[in-house]
């Protein structure tokens, strides 16, 4: 019996408890570039039956179209628009503070085509313009991280008010076997303890998981894609991760379902606190908290 041997007949058959499902990516629908085991079964029967579903994740170093590619070549058919990326809520925290045409100081990569651009912002990684910019966003990887974390350091140092946005709070991820890579929000936190130990305080804005943007950004999306009303307390989060996944779904009133198939441990489960505990569980048995 496979992780979703017990999932899939469960959620069809509580259909009518939810408007829309969102599946976390990494960890729980690809681990190592291949399917879960029962995910492509999972999604062919949520389309045959219409059940609503979009795929929810922090990884902003890539584009939904680039996203839907990586997904593709492991074997998993879908299309960009079901993808929800912690990039996208970017174009409302624009909009909201009249930042549209502003220039961001980038760190590393955002994505192609480039969130922050779409999001209707001027964008440079040029270290000598880096000081003039109006904001800074923390991206992935693809730099060279002494000069520009010191730069941005600087720039904070300079202009505690700009706003520093942050689309990935995770400090980590999981890279080659035995490894893990430093995550934005890793990059984020670090320049945030410089700047504390320099008496700046400073405030990262993150607009991903657990953080409240990426989940009304989605509700909104799945509202105008699927063109029905969506309820936070009628969207089931499904996740592996206890610290982005379910903290997230329990600060937005969401139920929650934990796949016990990639970051986090039974031990783990056992030893969390309540602001960590899903709604069900799921391994190769289904138990409910």
């Amino acid at each position: 019996m496979n992780h979703f041997d017990a999932f899939a007949p469960w959620l069809l058959e509580s259909r009518k408890n939810y408007d829309l499902v969102l599946f976390d990516i990494d960890g729980t629908l690809i681990h190592g570039g291949h399917p879960i085991p029962g995910v492509l079964s999972l999604l062919d029967c949520l389309r045959a039956e219409n059940f609503p579903f979009l795929l929810l994740t922090n990884d902003a170093n890539h584009s939904r179209l680039e996203k839907a590619q990586i997904l593709q070549r492991c074997g998993i058919q879908i299309d960009p628009n079901e993808i929800v990326s912690s990039g996208q809520p970017l174009e409302a925290y624009v909009a909201q503070h009249h930042l549209a045409g502003k220039t961001a100081y980038i760190l590393g990569a955002l994505g192609n085509p480039c969130y922050a651009e779409a999001a209707g912002l001027r964008t440079t990684r040029d270290l000598h313009k880096a000081m003039d910019a109006d904001l800074l966003i923390i991206g992935e990887s693809g730099y060279d991280w002494e000069p520009h974390i010191t730069t941005a350091v600087n720039f904070l140092r300079k202009h505690p008010e700009k706003p520093f946005i942050v689309p990935n709070p995770d400090g980590f991820w999981p890279g080659k076997p035995g490894f893990i890579g430093i995550g934005a929000g890793g990059v984020a936190r670090f320049i945030t303890a410089i700047l504390e130990e320099a008496h700046v305080p400073v405030n990262p804005f993150y607009l991903g998981k657990p953080f409240p943007p990426i989940y009304e950004f989605a509700c909104c999306y799945a509202e105008s894609f699927f063109k029905r009303r969506i309820s936070f307390s009628r969207t089931l989060m499904v996740g592996d991760n206890l610290h982005s996944d379910i903290l997230g779904a329990n600060r937005a009133q969401m139920p929650s379902a934990l796949v016990l198939t990639g970051v986090t441990s039974v031990t783990q489960l056992e030893r969390a606190s309540e602001e960590y505990r899903p709604s069900f569980v799921f391994d190769v048995i289904d138990r409910e908290f």
